[in-house]
């Protein structure tokens, strides 16, 4: 062989592997980029579960800590309320204390009160009552005090008698028999004003001698400090 053939040979060898070659890698990078389009889109597959998976998680965590937060708002309005209940029994107990207290506490005529009556008499001024309390009761007698002051103070003649022997609940305007003179009526709408609460008795003859001396006298009108009565 001439090397004129013989480099053509060698030429055409050559060109057919390459050729070979050539085709080879072209069917291997085929099936490379099957392989690698088949493995991205599991991998794609993949990671969409894992994403599906991460946002179920995080949704799940999301609602239980929107839970646990509803759950911890319901136990504090709960103790709110239980403190608002609480508060206002404290409320409702200390403003029942203070009214039995207020009811429990001497009888005593406020400077209003005084006023009152003293603005309804000093139009009317000397007009005679005698004012009784009964038999060693303090607190009747400095009651009995407040409304002698307040009298004075209308320029009405006021006197005292500390020994009334009857068991009287309160305030009352008395005459003997029931007659009334005008100093009734007066006393009766200072009393009024006041708002001090009060009745009218009757002295009848078993009730005459229920104070010492003379007893009660027709024709004076007396105001009665009873007992207490809460």
């Amino acid at each position: 062989m001439s090397p004129l053939e013989s480099s053509v040979s060698f030429w055409d060898g050559l060109a057919f592997w390459l050729t070979v070659a050539g085709a080879t890698l072209v069917f291997f990078g085929g099936v490379s980029s099957v392989v690698f389009r088949r493995y991205n889109r599991q991998l794609l597959r993949v990671r969409a579960v894992e994403n599906q998976r991460e946002r179920d998680a995080t949704a799940k965590s999301l609602a239980e800590a929107n839970a646990r937060a509803a759950e911890a708002n319901a136990r504090a309005k709960d103790a709110e309320a239980r403190i608002a209940e609480a508060a206002q029994k404290v409320e409702e107990e200390h403003l029942a204390r203070v009214k039995l207290e207020a009811k429990m506490a001497d009888r005593r005529l406020t400077a209003e009160q005084k006023r009152q009556i003293k603005a309804v008499l000093s139009a009317h001024p000397g007009y005679a009552v005698i004012v009784v309390s009964r038999l060693t009761d303090t607190e009747g007698k400095t009651y009995g005090t407040d409304f002698i002051d307040a009298l004075k103070a209308a320029n009405w003649n006021a006197q005292w008698d500390v020994d009334w022997l009857r068991d009287t609940e309160n305030v009352s305007i008395a005459t003997v028999s029931g007659v009334k003179g005008p100093e009734v009526s007066l006393l009766d709408a200072a009393l009024t004003a006041a708002h001090i609460p009060h009745g009218f008795t009757s002295i009848e003859s078993p009730d005459i001698h229920a104070i010492g001396g003379a007893g009660f006298q027709s024709g004076i009108t007396y105001l009665l400090v009873g007992r207490h009565k809460p």
